[in-house]
């Protein structure tokens, strides 16, 4: 029962941790007033003055920004920028693929489990 408890608890933990690699990073709105001239932080309260401000911040960000254009409260959609990373070396695993390699695992702990338990048992028997 307890090794039942203690595999199922592991499986938990390896797929929390594998949905977490695979979450995307979510996309922000980035706010532009062309007639602005306070401080500016992208937000519909502080907006930026130009499109190109947005655009880097909103390329800034892994998952990329919408950004709006207008005066508040009458924002509206203007694009949506793309996120740009840099560095990148390898190849990115795609979620089936990932999902696959950690059931491949979970399966092969499983089957270690059950092959130590079952030689555990014939020593026991033996003695």
């Amino acid at each position: 029962m307890k090794r039942s408890i203690l595999l199922v608890v592991l499986m938990v933990v390896l797929f929390a941790g594998a949905s977490r690699a695979l979450a995307a990073d979510t996309p922000i709105l980035v706010y532009v007033d062309t007639a602005w001239t306070g401080t500016e932080s992208g937000s519909p309260d502080n907006p930026y003055n130009t499109i190109a401000e947005a655009t880097v911040v909103a390329q800034n960000n892994k998952g990329g920004g919408l950004i709006m254009l207008g005066t508040k409260p009458n924002y509206q959609p203007l694009r949506f920028v793309n996120g740009v990373t840099s560095g990148n070396t390898g190849i990115p695993l795609a979620g089936p693929v990932l999902y696959g390699l950690v059931a491949v695992l979970s399966g092969l702990l499983i089957l270690a489990g059950w092959l130590l338990g079952s030689r555990s048992r014939r020593l026991q028997h033996r003695s």
